[in-house]
């Protein structure tokens, strides 16, 4: 009998390093570190692989006793991280650690909390699901609630469902915890999500292709300049 998954909560701290202590301005390198639990958001699963997947980086480990993991001099760029368990569903965690987040020459990026929340009660074989969180990004994270949604196909599928609702596509969805669980969706087909936090501040992430046998979760900031400065 397969569990499908699992909470994942994973505790996302993205730090600078560079020589003496500060941020190189060129050749920046970050450390990506988390914490992953069961459903129940306290007990460590510790017998899983955690891999990271960056530019020109690639890593795997397991989590210690507690389920912490940690890797160090990950390059500016695009990151995603995969956590894998046996009889488990995988879960996909995609993330930027660049300068398009304007921290300028030096900076450190503040904590950010990565959550997945889907249980058994929720996942059925065969379908695709999308996770999207909204969050503003400075401090301790919070969700942004009140922001609208639009999810559309880029071939082929009608209909799908968000939050537990049917909806049709091409059209907007208010949510108001934050966060978006897309089901439904049938896997290999392309979709595009925008999360729409006002007519002139839009976050787009297109090309996603959910996988029957993975949960994708996407993440949007709604401030990309609330960063920790280091001299």
């Amino acid at each position: 009998m397969k569990y499908y998954l699992v909470s994942l909560l994973v505790l996302l701290l993205i730090t600078g390093c560079g020589d003496s202590g500060t941020n190189s301005s060129q050749n920046p390198t970050w450390t990506v570190e988390g914490k992953i639990t069961e459903q129940d958001g306290t007990t460590p699963l510790t017998d899983a692989t955690i891999a990271i997947n960056a530019t020109n980086y690639n890593n795997q480990m397991s989590p210690d006793s507690q389920g912490n993991y940690q890797f160090t001099d990950v390059p500016t760029g695009s990151c995603t991280v995969y956590i894998t368990k046996t009889d488990y569903i995988t879960v996909k965690l995609h993330g930027e650690v660049s300068s398009n987040y304007n921290f300028g020459t030096t900076g450190i990026p503040t904590k950010t909390q990565w959550e997945t929340l889907l249980g058994p009660g929720h996942y059925n074989p065969g379908q695709g699901y999308i996770i999207i969180n909204a969050q503003n990004s400075y401090g301790d994270p919070t969700p942004v609630a009140g922001v609208n949604i639009a999810v559309n196909p880029m071939s082929g599928v009608s209909t799908g469902y968000i939050n537990g609702s049917t909806i049709d596509w091409d059209t907007t969805i208010t949510y108001a915890s934050g966060k978006a669980i897309l089901t439904g969706l049938t896997p290999s087909t392309v979709y595009s999500v925008m999360v729409i936090y006002s007519s002139s501040r839009k976050e787009t992430i297109t090309n996603i292709k959910p996988s029957a046998n993975e949960i994708d979760t996407y993440f949007s900031y709604r401030s990309r300049t609330g960063y920790t400065r280091t001299q």
